[in-house]
């Protein structure tokens, strides 16, 4: 299955089989898959390390770290440093890990909800 998931080839070509010839947007979406599959990645790294954390608090808690998240960006990428992000280097805004934890983040939220997991598994 991991060999699978880091297949981005093969992920088009299944794209492709179920939406039908995508040469018209094929460019879009294979960057988007290449997004989903790098957040793919750092999820299979992340749950080695921490096995399966996200579940314990529940959907509940994957919202406070989408909020957090999504803060940070709107920090990193909108606002105007304040004396609050100043100190803070965000590489003038070319640092992307906030935005592939948001969508991390957005993904237990889906999956915990989906379980029914409001605030943490038993």
């Amino acid at each position: 299955m991991a060999e699978l998931m880091h297949d981005r080839e093969h992920i088009m070509q299944l794209l492709n089989a179920l939406y039908g010839d995508m040469t018209t947007w094929r460019g879009e979406m294979e960057g988007h898959a290449d997004v989903v599959m790098t957040v793919l990645d750092i999820l299979t790294e992340r749950e080695e390390q921490y096995r399966g954390l996200w579940k314990e608090h529940g959907y509940t808690d994957s919202l406070f770290h989408i909020r957090h998240k999504a803060a940070r960006l709107r920090a990193q990428f909108w606002d105007v440093p304040s004396e609050s992000t100043q100190s803070v280097d965000y590489q003038d805004g070319t640092d992307l890990d906030n935005a592939y934890d948001l969508i991390a983040y957005t993904m237990f939220f889906i999956q915990n909800y989906r379980d029914g997991n409001r605030n943490g598994s038993e």
